[in-house]
């Protein structure tokens, strides 16, 4: 949609000062290209923000004083860490 908006935005920068065209036919033009433009572009803002709607929200961190030893990995004690290993795991054998 962007691109679009822009593409047209570019075309008529290229055409208005080329084409020999009467004053009323060149704003005439102008409004209707600046008009698609904006729709455009409001549309892509609303796809945009329906597409963020769809994004789940990030689960909360554990703080450092719960059974979580707080390392900050945002998965609790239970999750693997890289090596595949659980995180209880790890302490235990530190």
């Amino acid at each position: 949609m962007v691109g679009g908006a822009s593409a047209i935005a570019l075309l008529l920068a290229v055409l208005l000062p080329a084409l020999p065209l009467p004053s009323a036919g060149t704003v005439v033009l102008a409004v209707l290209a600046f008009g698609g433009i904006v729709a455009m572009l409001v549309a892509a803002g609303v796809l945009g923000e329906k597409a963020a709607r769809v994004v789940p929200v990030p689960a909360r961190r554990p703080s450092a004083g719960g059974p979580c030893g707080g390392c900050g990995c945002g998965g609790g004690c239970s999750a693997p860490t890289r090596s595949g290993v659980p995180t209880e795991a790890v302490a235990e054998a530190n």
